[in-house]
């Protein structure tokens, strides 16, 4: 689950909740606690991330080896991505301009531009990686 709008206790809420057994998103107004929207997408929805701005939320699909994107002030499908088999993992850099995804069936990552919505990198990676995380300003901690 993840919230949108955050920053801004008066406006109105949501949780993106991916809901693997019925293909779809369940959007849910956190202020009220009800679902006010269910958001079709493929086979196997596995893990959402949403843009730090809470414009797009990016849902990695298991079997059709693709990331949905979703524009969260309509609450519809606007892109699908095709990326490696088995995406599962996904985490978006805090500038939003990067979406990283996770293939554990192609031992990968896939990088994403949010401002094309395509496939800009593909890093190999070790065995079956799943989980994904990014610093929280995007960079490199130093070592002292």
């Amino acid at each position: 689950m993840k919230l949108e709008g955050e920053k801004n206790p008066s406006k109105s809420q949501f949780a993106y909740v991916v809901n693997l057994g019925d293909d779809n998103v369940s959007v849910i107004d956190i202020n009220k606690n009800e679902v006010i929207k269910t958001i079709p997408v493929g086979n196997v929805p596995f893990d959402i991330a949403i843009t730090p701005d809470g414009k797009f939320a990016y849902v990695t699909v298991v079997e059709e080896n693709s990331v949905y994107v979703i524009d969260t002030k309509t609450n519809t499908v606007i892109d699908t991505i095709p990326v490696g088999h088995c995406a599962v993992e996904i985490a978006i850099t805090p500038d939003g301009k990067r979406v990283y995804v996770s293939n554990f069936c192609d031992n990968t990552v896939f990088v994403i531009d949010t401002d094309k919505n395509k496939v800009i990198d593909t890093i190999p990676v070790g065995d079956i990686p799943v989980g994904i995380a990014i610093t929280p300003r995007g960079e490199k901690c130093d070592e002292e």
